[in-house]
Order: C-alpha cells, then structure tokens, then sequence
C-alpha cells in the first residue's frame, strides 16, 4: 500500500478527523513516536531487557526499519537547507544556536516536524546511534519558507556514568543531524565538546553494586536490600551483567553476594572480554540457608590491567546485590 493512516483511539470526534484528512480537508502532520520493525526477527528477546545490549530502540537499533521513528507522510513535500551553527564548540554550559532554512515546496499549506538529533562519534561508553534532542513543528503555506533555529547546550549531552553514579559531559566529538524522522537526516555538521574524562572502572576501590553493570542481558531488578540497593535476579540460564573498562590492578579474588532460592548450587562466572569470552574463574553459590545474603568468593588469574568483564549466571534463582574484587 502506498500510504497508513494510524490513528490511536481517541474522543468523539476521531471519525471526523479521519475523514477530513483521507478527504484532502486536512493535511496529516503526525510523527510516528516509536519504531516500526520489520519482523519479529528484529525485535530483540523479551528478557533482553537492557536497552543498549538487546539493540531496543531507534536509538541503538542496527536494523533497517520499516517505519523510523519520528517518520510520517503528508500531502506536501519540504526542503531544507545547509545547517547554520552559531559555533563549533562546546564547553562549561555555553549555548549553541543551530538554524535551518525549511521550504514548502508543494502546492498547499501543511505543518511540518523538524527534528534534532546528535550522536557522540566517539567515547569510553556505549552510546546511541543517535538520539533525538529537540523538535518543532511549524505550519507553512505553498511555496513559503521559514528559518528554523535550535538551542543546544552543553548540559544536553550529558549522560549517566553507571561507575561514578553521576551526570557526565564527556569530551569528543559530537555530530549535529537535522532532518524529517531517524533515518531521513538532511543535514549534519560536527561540533566538539569540552567536558571530563571518562576513566575506567576501578576494582580495588571496593565492592560493585550489580546495578552499575554497564549492560545487562536477560536481568531483571527484583528487590531492594536494607541498605536500599538494587536486587538483581536473572530471568533465563546464561542471563549476565557486563562491567566495562576494568581496572584491575591489584585484583586477586571475586565474588558474588546474594540469595540461591532454588534446592541446588549455582554456578556463576566470570569471562572476559564478552558474555562468550574466556572463562577467567566460576564459582558456586549455594542453596540459601536463611534470609539473609551469602557472600561467595573464588580466585581471579592474572588479569591485564584493564579488561571487561561479565559475569553469567548458568541458572535462575539467584538474587545478586553485590560484585566483590579484592
């Protein structure tokens, strides 16, 4: 078909609306506010509930979709034109001005979205393939043009540092992309971004929440312990959390701290490099005694002085708090 019209429910006068837009009445201005995938096939497992790691959203989705988010059809076309910064640097909280010229180059009068976007090219974290940052919807008639102008500030960039608990602007390159919808950006221009240093993960300075993982695979929060801190529980066998860029030094011993509600040990390890990567030390948490977490330890090898790290459970029942190094 060449054209859907998607309506959600909505009050008495839907119908009337539908009718004048599939009539020519009105002109359609809506923007699709999800993915649209292709096939389940490109949906990612129900228990991969880590955005990041099960690829969810247009945001790290590596698939082509069928309908990108942010895309929608109207009875007019628009151009735009080169993108216009007010700089090409970003530090402290400054505030850059992003302007673009949108024409209606149809014969009607229509509303049309401009979308923002950026992507951090490079950086100690993983980060989305783009992310959408401001919008505006304008309404133009045939043939009229208006310049469209973004504020972005630095403070916009920032993201949540899983190991330091915090907001962070990092430094780096960032790319800004103006254009109709994810994966129609007619526009792009690369800015750079002063901020901090993202340092590793450093083991010796104490025990590790699992709630900090940097990515996670088929784990769900489940509880709280008494002291408030995430409890986490894996959903299928081979389920695991992923600690990112490692500091190892002075690591001699892991552990794990937490509840087995099942009737048999269960064997948790830890490999490098990735889920699937070599087995550095496993361990066996034992059947839970009473209401309170077990604190379970092995050996470590030596370990390079900076790694990832992942730690997989082989079976379901676990309840884990904590990741220990010492």
């Amino acid at each position: 078909m060449p054209a859907i019209l998607w309506s959600v429910p909505s009050g008495l006068n839907t119908h009337r609306a539908v009718a004048e837009i599939l009539f020519g009445e009105q002109s359609p201005a809506g923007r699709l506010p999800q993915t649209w995938y292709r096939s389940d096939a490109d949906v990612p497992a129900d228990l991969d509930r880590d955005t990041v790691a099960g690829e969810w959203t247009y945001m790290y989705t590596r698939r082509e979709p069928l309908y990108a988010f942010g895309h929608g059809l109207t009875y007019t076309t628009f151009a735009y034109g080169p993108l216009r910064l007010s700089g090409s640097h970003l530090r402290d909280d400054e505030e850059l001005a992003i302007s673009v010229q949108v024409r209606n180059t149809g014969f009607r009068e229509c509303a049309e979205v401009v979308q923002l976007y950026t992507r951090q090219l490079r950086s100690a974290v993983a980060q989305p393939n783009k992310q959408l940052r401001d919008f505006q919807k304008i309404t133009l008639a045939a043939q009229a043009s208006r310049t469209v102008t973004f504020l972005l500030r630095t403070s916009d960039l920032a993201f949540w540092d899983v190991t330091t608990q915090r907001w962070v602007v990092e430094s780096g390159t960032h790319e800004i992309c103006v254009g109709r919808s994810a994966d129609d950006l007619v526009g792009t221009a690369a800015i750079t971004v002063h901020g901090a240093t993202v340092s590793g993960r450093k083991l010796a300075a104490g025990p590790v929440p699992a709630s900090t993982a940097d990515m996670t695979a088929g784990i769900a929060i489940v509880d709280t312990d008494e002291r408030d801190c995430p409890v986490l529980s894996p959903l299928r066998p081979g389920a695991w959390l992923g600690f990112l860029r490692c500091e190892t030094a002075g690591a001699r011993r892991w552990g794990v701290v937490g509840d087995n509600l099942g009737d048999r040990p269960v064997i948790v390890e830890l490999h490098a490099d990735s889920a699937d990567g070599p087995v550095l030390s496993l361990l066996a948490v034992p059947p839970a005694t009473a209401r309170h977490p077990t604190a379970v330890t092995a050996a470590l090898p030596p370990l390079p002085e900076r790694c990832d790290l992942f730690v997989v459970c082989a079976a379901t029942g676990l309840r884990l708090s904590v990741i220990t190094f010492d």
